[in-house]
């Protein structure tokens, strides 16, 4: 749900995801703990690790879409406060600026970033639903093939 918050919100965006991180991983702490240590991965591992990795590749989506909203800031501050005198044109045909020492490449169009800080955000809006989903068939597709198999029984 962390997707549908405002894009420009970062900090309550990520403060929940990890926040949701932190419950999971807690929650894993408790059950293993109280329930028999074997050899093997149980099907309550499986499920933990996907909702403590789940978490950790939302937090890296939103982060990357942060990443791109700073760049549009920065792109909008280059912009507005510096006169920018071009250098040389790449293969690209994108222009080289100089800022003092410095040369940094400038976008092709404005709001560039935020277009792609929001077609991201519209990505992971599909994206992790259909992990979700994909998971889910898996997990109880393999949970049912588990309960059909008979247990070997040792004579």
């Amino acid at each position: 749900m962390t997707f549908f918050f405002p894009v420009n919100d970062f900090s309550d965006r990520f403060i929940v995801s990890l926040t949701g991180l932190l419950v999971e991983a807690a929650f894993f702490m408790q059950t293993s703990s109280s329930i028999p240590q074997t050899a093997y991965i149980k099907m309550i591992d499986i499920w933990f690790m996907f909702c403590i990795v789940y978490f950790f590749l939302l937090m890296t989506a939103l982060l990357l879409i942060n990443k791109c909203l700073e760049m549009a800031k920065q792109e909008d501050k280059s912009l507005e406060e510096v006169t920018l005198e071009p250098r040389a044109m790449t293969s690209r045909g994108c222009c080289h600026f100089v800022k003092g020492v410095i040369s940094l490449p400038m976008p092709k169009r404005p709001g560039e970033w935020n277009a792609a800080a929001v077609r991201l955000n519209r990505i992971c809006w599909a994206f992790f639903p259909l992990l979700t989903l994909v998971f889910l068939i898996s997990y109880f597709s393999y949970a049912r093939i588990l309960s059909q198999v008979k247990p070997m029984v040792l004579e």
